[in-house]
């Protein structure tokens, strides 16, 4: 078993802080919420927080990748004193994901339990899908369609190809004289 030492690490400290940090931030947000005199917004403005938190936990999620990404670089590098820092970061990153992370989910099950449903949220225009990407989607689409119709017509060539040689096969078996008789199955 290891020891429990009084002291804590700075490590630790750093973590504890990112969480406080997160935490004061959205008890802050949701008092301004609480004390607006409109509460006909009250679920909007809490969606926008909630949508705040998810942003800020994919992007730290993102960032905390790229740390990896580094501190593993730097370690195989031998570049151990970068190695430290970057260590020393990732583990910031690691909380700050963590926490938002935890944010988010607490306010997104409350606005899922909650009785009121949330007005629509306004789009941007950074909502908009761009026409390249159609221009994208409807040229794979025609090169779908080219595709089955190449298919089709290898069918219709191997069902032209079986046609040929049976019609081989009769006019030979005709031409040798011989007689088919039809076979009558038996019946159990």
């Amino acid at each position: 078993m290891g020891r429990v030492s009084s002291e804590t690490s700075p490590y630790s400290e750093s973590q504890i802080e990112e969480w406080r940090s997160i935490t004061g931030n959205i008890l802050r947000q949701l008092s301004i919420v609480i004390d607006r005199p409109n509460s006909k917004s009250l679920v909007q403005d809490v969606a926008i927080i909630c949508e705040n938190f998810h942003q800020t936990w994919r992007s730290s999620e993102a960032e905390l990748h790229k740390a990896q990404r580094d501190l593993i670089s730097a370690s195989e590098r031998g570049d151990f004193v970068r190695a430290v820092r970057l260590a020393e970061q990732a583990l910031v990153l690691k909380a700050r994901v963590q926490a938002t992370h935890a944010a988010y989910h607490e306010l997104s099950d409350l606005l899922r339990y909650t009785k009121v449903s949330a007005h629509p949220i306004e789009l941007t225009d950074a909502h908009v899908v761009p026409r390249e990407i159609n221009i994208f989607s409807r040229a794979r689409a025609e090169k779908d369609d080219r595709e089955q119709r190449t298919r089709a017509q290898e069918v219709d060539g191997l069902d032209s190809a079986i046609e040929i040689v049976d019609r081989e096969i009769n006019l030979r078996e005709a031409s040798r004289g011989s007689v088919q008789a039809k076979v009558i199955p038996l019946r159990r």
